[in-house]
């Protein structure tokens, strides 16, 4: 059986590899790293635990189940801001941590990869974008909160010239 022992694989959950129905995705990304047991046997380990938790032997009839992803040799993790700079052709998103697809550390790209110019550009337009709109919306609460301090201010001034 020829397996990649430095690669992550992809599975679609099934009835024969769930615990029950309410569960199939509970603690699982459905990605996978192999993994040998002394005795030879080779297990596919979900990565939402790392090396423990939720696995799957593998076999020669459920080889063909799971679906080569990448050699993590070939790849290295980024934030998401990095991520952002570069081609489809060169990412990889992939859940491989307890924080699964909405927070785990997902954010992979081929280690010889090169930003792309034009999506650098397109970020950065994007936070110039956002600075301004953050820099009008101070500038707003700031007009308003003088507008508040005079009203208050006149309203002191009315209240103890009244008296």
């Amino acid at each position: 059986m020829k397996v990649n022992f430095n690669a992550y694989y992809k599975k679609e959950p099934n009835e024969d590899t769930s615990d029950s129905s309410w569960d199939t995705y509970w603690c699982k990304n459905w990605v996978f790293i192999p993994r040998e047991c002394s005795n030879g046997d080779i297990y596919m380990v979900d990565t939402y635990f790392g090396d423990g938790g939720f696995r799957i032997k593998l076999t020669e009839d459920n080889l063909k189940d799971f679906k080569f992803i990448v050699d993590l040799r070939t790849i290295k993790k980024v934030s998401k801001e990095e991520f952002e700079k570069y081609n489809d052709k060169d990412k990889f998103f992939i859940a491989t941590d307890s924080g699964g697809w909405e927070y785990g550390d997902r954010f992979w790209i081929k280690k010889e990869a090169e930003y792309d110019p034009e999506l650098v550009i397109k970020g950065l337009n994007q936070r110039i974008a956002d600075a301004r709109a953050e820099l009008d919306y101070l500038q707003n609460k700031k007009a308003d909160f003088l507008n508040k301090l005079k009203e208050a201010e006149k309203n002191a001034v009315k209240t103890s010239s009244s008296r």
